[in-house]
């Protein structure tokens, strides 16, 4: 019985030593990676706006509603339907005087006019429409073409080919890693997407005059690509070889 017992006593302690030894052994790594994939834009928005400065408050409204009138005959024209584009705001403010040079004392601003402002927001898929929309909208009246802007109509679409690309990544690094430091994988503790964003991209030339858009039928327009980004982290469980 007491040989027994002295030998659970020395199992138990070679035991002990070696979970000492194991857990010296292992420890924990984290990397992150990125996953970018490029796609073409399929969706754009813009503003398409009227702005009218007449004596007349009146007179300024029945000017700008005529010009409307023809802007949406011209999305019409293009293949824009009335669930692609929606009044994006109006306005009817007073034009006041300038200060001129030399003003006596008792000088006052007066109401000399009246500016009347409409316009729609435009957001479709027929990427083929945006440059004959910009020149026959200004053509029709339209002087404030702005705040054009494409993107994807579905970025979910992509996002199973960015994270397999970022975890990709985030495996490369840890490989070089371990074998900077001579150590091994154990297992995948725990692995979590950390962000997922698709930036819009914003048309560098986003103001139109009457000029450009009556120099072509078609006023130039390169939608580019979007970039679908995701990060990712990956934690593992490592440890030191021949340990």
């Amino acid at each position: 019985m007491k040989k027994l017992i002295i030998l659970a006593g020395a199992l138990f302690l070679s035991l002990t030593c070696f979970a000492v030894q194991n857990k010296d052994c292992i420890s924990r790594m984290s990397v992150q990676g990125s996953g970018k994939v490029e796609v073409p834009a399929d969706q754009f928005e813009m503003s398409i706006g009227v702005k009218v400065i007449d004596k007349s408050a009146e007179n300024g409204m029945e000017i700008n509603s005529e010009k409307m009138g023809k802007v949406k005959e011209v999305l019409t024209e293009v293949g824009i339907n009335k669930k692609e584009y929606k009044t994006s705001g109006f306005s009817v403010k007073p034009v006041f005087s300038r200060r001129p040079k030399n003003a006596p004392g008792n000088w006052k601003r007066e109401i000399v006019g009246y500016q009347v402002d409409n316009g729609f927001n435009v957001k479709s898929k027929k990427m083929d429409a945006i440059g004959h929309l910009i020149q026959k909208a200004v053509a029709a009246g339209a002087n404030n073409i702005s705040n054009i802007t494409f993107s994807l109509s579905n970025p979910y679409k992509y996002r199973a080919e960015a994270i397999e690309t970022a975890v990709k990544n985030a495996e490369k690094d840890a490989d070089a890693l371990l074998k900077a430091t001579g150590q091994e994988t154990v297992k995948i503790l725990d692995i979590s997407i950390s962000n997922f964003y698709v930036p819009s991209r914003r048309y560098s030339n986003a103001m139109f005059t009457m000029e450009k858009a009556d120099a072509a039928d078609s006023v130039p327009v390169n939608p580019g690509t979007i970039n679908v980004n995701v990060k990712v982290n990956i934690d593992f469980q490592i440890r030191k070889k021949n340990c």
